[in-house]
C-alpha cells in the first residue's frame, strides 16, 4: 500500500519537540511563520497546543489546503469523510478534559488500537496508539485521490506496547 505524500512529510519531523520554559523550538515556530495568517498571529510559544499546527503544516508542505486554524476539531468538518480508517486519513478526536487532538493514521497495533502520527503528543512529533472508538471521523483531502484500501484490518500492523498516549498537549 503506497504511503500518501503528507505522511512522508510528517514522518520526517518525528522527534521534533517543544523546549520547556521561555525558549521555543525554532522548527515549531517556523511552521507557524510559514503558514502565516491567523496561525502565525496566534501561535506565539511552542507550549501552546500545536497538533493542528503540525497537521496544517504537513498538509501545506504537500500542496494541500488545511483548516488554517489552530483548532484540532476544525478537522472534523474538513475535506471528505471516509467510511473508515485508511493510511494517511486525518483523525480528529475530542479530549476527555475538553478541546481536541488530531493525528494522521499510519497503522494499527496488535492490541486493537489505531496508530496516529501527530504533533504535540507528549510535547513532540511521534507515533502513538489511540483507541479505535476515539476519532470523531476519518477525513481525506479533497485534492487527493480517495484511498483504495479502507478499514481497520487493511491498515499496516505496527509494533506498539498498546499503552494509550498520556499527554496530547
Amino acid at each position: 500500500m503506497a504511503e500518501p505524500s503528507w505522511l512522508t512529510v510528517g514522518k520526517a519531523l518525528i522527534g521534533t519537540h517543544e523546549i520547556s520554559g521561555k525558549n521555543d523550538n525554532p522548527v515549531i515556530m517556523g511552521m507557524a511563520k510559514e503558514l502565516g495568517g491567523d496561525i502565525a498571529k496566534e501561535y506565539v510559544h511552542d507550549e501552546v497546543p500545536w497538533c493542528a499546527l503540525f497537521a496544517n503544516y504537513v498538509l501545506h508542505k504537500s500542496g494541500i489546503a488545511g483548516t488554517n486554524t489552530l483548532w484540532a476539531l476544525d478537522f472534523a468538518s474538513w475535506g471528505m469523510r471516509l467510511a473508515g480508517p485508511a493510511l494517511g486519513a486525518i483523525a480528529p478526536m475530542k479530549r476527555s478534559g475538553g478541546g481536541g487532538h488530531v493525528v494522521f493514521i499510519v497503522g494499527r497495533d496488535a492490541h486493537g488500537n489505531l496508530m496516529g502520527l501527530g504533533g504535540n503528543q507528549s510535547d513532540a512529533v511521534n507515533i502513538k496508539p489511540f483507541p479505535l472508538w476515539r476519532p470523531l471521523s476519518f477525513r481525506w483531502p479533497k485534492e487527493a485521490e480517495l484511498p483504495k484500501d479502507m478499514g481497520f484490518a487493511r491498515l499496516p500492523l505496527m509494533s506498539s506496547t498498546g499503552k494509550i498516549v498520556g499527554k496530547e498537549s
